[in-house]
């Protein structure tokens, strides 16, 4: 994604655009209705999603190598799960290290 700081001091406010792509196997035994001798294969279930997010937030410098970084996203995406656009809201705090 693209951010934007609009300072340069210890505080360091932030916007953010950009696109987002995940997929994932979620795979499950499954029981059989059946009189069962050995176990029923594995039920595997492929998911992907792709969208945009829109967000910002703000990185706290402690020195040119550390800062926190308090950053929130709306997500918009097409979810294969439920056939429709969904949206959520994410918050997330973390350690930023420079190198």
């Amino acid at each position: 994604g693209l951010r934007r700081h609009f300072s340069d001091g210890a505080w360091r406010p932030f916007v953010q655009v950009g696109a987002l792509h995940q997929e994932g196997e979620i795979e499950r035994q499954v029981v059989c209705t059946q009189p069962v001798t050995d176990p029923c294969p594995p039920l595997t279930e492929e998911r992907s999603e792709s969208g945009a997010f829109v967000g910002g937030g703000g990185d706290w410098n402690f020195s040119s190598r550390a800062a926190l970084r308090l950053d929130g996203r709306a997500l918009f995406y097409e979810s294969e799960r439920t056939g429709d656009t969904d949206d959520r809201v994410e918050a997330t705090a973390g350690i930023v290290l420079r190198f």
